[in-house]
């Protein structure tokens, strides 16, 4: 079973406007759209649009929260074990005007330590054929010690840990050794402690592997992705698409890796379907279906390095 936790969901309100938005100017949305949000929640998503089963761990509240529990049930393939918290969990808004995207995120609730350790006897049966996905940032009230006893838990039965969060820093990577983090540019700068380029990058990706992590999937935007680990390293490269929004396309990248390399174990095979996962995710609002996703596959260009 592929575990997604996703420590503050949203309900995510997407907006379109036809022209750029003015200060003080009302304006009126040609499109509107509501949806269950959330790193780890899009990867289930994702893993159900191609055909993989998943479990969601989050906490939900409030009306908010109800809301994204009712909108989980509509996917046969995902089991919905998230933990009910009193304070309501946070609405975003996501803007589309002209050719600017706007992202408006709120803080959320504050989770209890109760909440939390309820969370974490989710993963008291774990055996070595699961994997856990920490995905997004931490929510209030939870601290880099919950990633702590994540990876303890995973690493007593043996299964993957993977990390898509900027809470962990270097040393804290080494402690929780995952089978793969997927960082942006940005976000592995700020691992680091210096700014990455295309050139250093892969100097700095060997540091970082050496301190115990087995894979880094470095996605770059529009440029593609880099790729190291246990099997060799590799540059990915996306065909060029007509952008919608480029929100969500990280976390369709990394779902649609997991989702294939837990079920063939074939490296080039989930990294295609990655680029291309993200790729479907820029030419469309919410998530991709896997229709489109596997219509980008065979168009991904991958080289060994």
């Amino acid at each position: 079973m592929i575990y997604t936790i996703t420590c503050n969901p949203a309900v995510d309100y997407y907006m379109q406007y036809r022209d750029a938005l003015t200060p003080g100017k009302t304006a009126s949305a040609e499109h509107v759209k509501i949806k269950a949000g959330g790193k780890g929640i899009n990867c289930s998503i994702v893993l159900h649009n191609l055909g993989i089963e998943s479990t969601v761990l989050s906490f939900a509240g409030g009306k908010s929260g109800s809301y994204i529990r009712e909108a989980l049930q509509q996917y046969p393939l995902i089991h919905d074990e998230s933990i009910a918290i009193s304070e309501a969990s946070r609405i975003n808004v996501k803007v589309m005007a002209d050719k600017d995207e706007y992202i408006l995120n709120a803080r959320g609730p504050v989770i209890p330590k109760e909440a939390q350790d309820k969370l974490l006897g989710k993963l008291n049966h774990l055996t070595k054929d699961d994997w856990v996905m920490l995905c997004g940032k931490s929510a209030e009230g939870i601290d880099v010690r919950f990633i702590y006893e994540i990876a303890d838990l995973v690493s007593d039965a043996g299964a993957k840990l993977v990390l898509d969060t900027t809470d962990c820093r270097l040393e804290d990577l080494t402690y929780c050794e995952p089978f793969l983090i997927k960082p942006n540019m940005e976000e592995f700068s700020a691992l680091v402690g210096r700014q990455v380029s295309l050139q250093t990058g892969r100097e700095e990706m060997a540091r970082v592997r050496s301190k115990g992590v087995e894979n880094i999937l470095l996605t770059l935007g529009s440029e593609g992705a880099f790729f190291s680990g246990t099997d060799g390293n590799r540059i990915l490269k996306s065909p060029e698409v007509h952008v919608v929004s480029t929100n969500g396309a990280g976390d369709c990248a990394l779902a649609a890796f997991v989702g294939i390399y837990a079920k063939t174990g074939d490296t080039d095979q989930a990294l295609k379907y990655a680029m291309a996962a993200g790729t479907a995710a820029v030419c469309v609002e919410g998530m991709p279906e896997r229709e489109s996703i596997e219509t980008f596959v065979s168009r991904i260009q991958m080289e060994k390095i």
